[in-house]
C-alpha cells in the first residue's frame, strides 16, 4: 500500500524596514503571501474616533471621517449596534453603585433629535430595550446627525476608488479569543465541532464573562485551559477599556486601536500545529518573535529558525520565482494546457486553454481532462492572488451534461478549501461559470504594481506601422491647407525610426514625392512610442 504523501507547512518572513513580506508554503510550493509597508499599513481591524461627514438619508448610509485619504462608508445596518450601545450605557448608569442615572458614563454618544424622540416614546411605554424588530427598523437618521462622533471598526479596507466600510459593531482579537463589547453571548469557531469540547470551553468561560459582552472561541482556543482563558480576557477587556478613554481624550479623526504589524497578526491568526517551521532572515527581528513565542506561545517557541545565507530567503526557498509564476497573465498546465487571467476593474475573467495538450482518448476526454486539471490551480490562483468581486472561468466547451457536471462540482468542492466566502454559479452550456468572492482589500497585484505608463493598463500600444501612418495623414492635412517647409524634420521613439528606415523606406520616399519636401527623421529615447513631434522654423 502506498504511503499518503506528508502535508508539510512552512512560513517564511523576509524583513526590511521597508518591507515586510510573508509567504506560507505547502510542499515546498508558495500557497499565500501577505505584504506590507510601513506607509501603507492595513487599517482591517484598526478602531477610530469617526465624525460623521454626510449622512445619506436616501442610501441609508453615511460618509465617515476617521483620518484616512478617502471617507469611510457606514451603512445603516452596521451603525444599528449604536442603539444598543446607548442602552447599555444607561443600564451601567442604573446599576453602578447606585450612581446616579445622570451620571456621564465613560463613553458618550450622541443622538440626532430624531432617535431622543424614539427613546422618549419607547420611555412612556415603560420598556427599557427597543426591542429586536424596533432596532432593524430604525433608520440612518435615528442613529446619525453630520458632526456627530462615533467609535467605528474597519473591516473593509478602501479599494480603488472607494472608501473603507467600518462598522460600529466593535471586535477585538486575541489568540484564542475575539472579544465582542456590545454583542452578548458565547459562540464558538466552526473548526470547534465536539461538543463536549465546547461545553468544557463553556464552563470556563460563562463565569467570567459579563452579560453585556460576548466572546468567540477561536479554533486555536481549542487547546486553551480556564486560566489562559482568564488571562486573555482581561488582557481585551483593558485594551476596550483603554480605547474608551481614548475616545474621550482624543479629537476626530483619531486612531484609537491599531491592529499589530503583519509578523504578529500572521503569528496570533495563522499558526496552527500542523506549521512545521517558521523562518524569518533579520537577526533582531528573530530574537523579538523568539521573546514574543517564549511569553505568549511556547509550544512554537522550538518551531522557530533564522536563515543566515548569502542567497535571499525568497531565491533560497524558490518564492521569488513563484511569485513570477503566480502574477504572470499566462499561466502553464501540466499536461500542455494553460490558463489566461484577466483582472480588470468589474471582473476577472479566467479562460482554460488546451494549448500542446492532444490527449491520448476523445476529444471530449482531452477537454474533461484539461478543465479537471485547470481547476485545481483556478482555485490556488485565486487564492494566492487575492482576486475578488466577480470571477468568471471560462472553461473549454463540453458537449455532455455529465461532463459540465463533473467540472463544476470539482470546482464547489475545491473552493471548500478557500476561507473567504464565495457563491458559484451553475456551468452553462457554454462552459462559462459566474462566481463571486468577497473582497475585503486590494488584491496584492495591485499593492506591488503601477499601471503600465506606456500602455495605461490596456496591455497594447499603438504599432510602428500606425504611428508613422498617424505622421503621414497630420503632413497631408497641414498641406492641404498651408504649404510645408522646404525642411522638416520629425522626432520620433527609436522603434519608429528603425521601422520608417529598415522596414518601410519606400513609404517614406512616397512621402517626401508627395509632399514636395525634405523630411528627415530623428530618435528620442525618451519619447513614448506613440509620441512624435515636428521640428521647423517654420512649421
Amino acid at each position: 500500500m502506498e504511503e499518503k504523501k506528508r502535508n508539510t507547512k512552512e512560513i517564511i518572513i523576509q524583513y526590511i524596514p521597508q518591507e515586510i513580506r510573508i509567504a506560507f508554503r505547502e510542499n515546498g510550493r508558495l500557497s499565500d503571501i501577505h505584504i506590507e509597508r510601513p506607509n501603507f499599513r492595513n487599517p482591517i481591524g484598526n478602531i477610530y474616533k469617526g465624525r460623521v461627514l454626510k449622512v445619506l438619508t436616501g442610501m441609508e448610509s453615511a460618509f465617515v471621517d476617521i483620518g484616512l485619504e478617502k471617507a469611510a462608508f457606514l451603512f445603516v445596518d452596521d451603525a444599528r449596534p449604536l442603539k444598543e450601545i446607548e442602552q447599555f450605557v444607561e443600564r451601567q448608569g442604573e446599576k453602578n453603585n447606585g450612581k446616579s442615572k445622570t451620571e456621564k458614563p465613560a463613553v458618550e454618544f450622541q443622538f440626532p433629535k430624531g432617535g431622543k424622540n424614539v427613546a422618549k416614546k419607547q420611555a412612556e411605554k415603560k420598556e427599557e430595550n427597543f426591542s429586536d424588530k424596533e432596532v432593524q427598523n430604525l433608520k440612518i437618521t435615528d442613529l446619525l446627525k453630520d458632526g456627530q462622533e462615533i467609535i467605528v471598526q474597519v473591516f473593509k479596507a478602501p479599494i480603488s476608488t472607494k472608501g473603507s466600510r467600518i462598522s460600529c459593531n466593535i471586535s477585538i482579537p486575541g489568540r484564542n479569543l475575539v472579544f465582542l463589547p456590545h454583542t452578548p453571548g458565547l459562540s464558538f469557531s466552526k473548526q470547534i465541532t465536539n461538543e463536549q469540547e465546547r461545553e468544557r470551553m463553556r464552563s470556563a468561560l460563562n463565569p467570567i464573562l459579563h452579560k453585556e459582552h460576548g466572546i468567540i472561541v477561536r479554533t486555536a482556543g481549542k487547546s486553551a485551559n480556564e486560566q489562559t482563558f482568564q488571562a486573555e480576557l482581561n488582557y481585551l477587556v483593558e485594551v476596550w477599556a483603554q480605547i474608551q478613554k481614548n475616545f474621550k481624550s482624543q479629537p476626530s479623526p483619531s486612531l484609537l486601536f491599531e491592529e499589530p504589524n503583519l509578523i504578529y497578526r500572521i503569528m496570533r491568526d495563522n499558526l496552527s500545529p500542523n506549521i512545521e517551521r517558521i523562518i524569518i532572515d533579520d537577526q533582531e527581528q528573530y530574537e523579538k518573535l523568539a521573546d514574543f513565542f517564549g511569553k505568549f506561545m511556547p509550544e512554537f517557541q522550538s518551531k522557530l529558525n533564522f536563515y543566515n545565507e548569502r542567497m535571499s530567503i525568497f531565491d533560497y526557498y524558490n518564492i521569488s520565482d513563484d511569485l513570477k509564476m503566480a502574477f504572470g497573465r499566462k499561466v502553464p498546465l501540466d499536461s500542455g494546457g494553460h490558463l489566461i487571467i484577466d483582472q480588470a476593474e468589474a471582473l476577472t475573467s479566467i479562460d482554460v486553454n488546451t494549448g500542446k495538450f492532444i490527449g491520448l482518448g476523445s476529444h471530449e476526454d482531452t477537454i474533461l481532462h484539461t478543465n479537471l486539471e485547470a481547476i485545481k490551480e483556478i482555485v490556488y490562483q485565486i487564492k494566492l492572488r487575492d482576486i475578488g468581486g466577480i470571477i468568471i472561468i471560462d472553461f473549454i466547451d463540453m458537449e455532455k451534461t455529465e461532463n459540465r457536471q463533473a467540472v463544476y462540482n470539482s470546482l464547489k468542492a475545491e473552493m471548500r478549501q478557500d476561507r473567504t466566502r464565495t457563491r458559484i454559479s451553475a456551468i452553462s452550456e457554454m462552459g462559462l461559470v459566474e462566481m463571486t468572492r468577497q473582497r475585503t482589500q486590494e488584491n496584492l497585484n495591485k499593492l506591488i504594481s503601477d499601471t503600465c505608463p506606456y500602455c495605461d493598463g490596456s496591455g497594447l500600444i499603438r504599432s510602428s506601422e500606425t504611428v508613422f501612418f498617424n505622421i503621414c495623414r497630420e503632413l497631408y492635412t497641414f498641406k492641404r491647407h498651408k504649404k510645408l517647409p522646404a525642411h522638416l524634420s520629425v522626432e520620433v521613439h527609436p522603434d519608429i525610426l528603425d521601422y520608417v528606415e529598415f522596414e518601410n523606406r519606400e513609404a517614406l520616399e512616397t512621402l517626401k514625392n508627395k509632399l514636395e519636401t525634405k523630411i528627415f527623421f530623428y530618435s528620442n529615447r525618451n519619447f513614448h512610442p506613440e509620441q512624435y513631434q515636428f521640428v521647423s522654423k517654420e512649421f
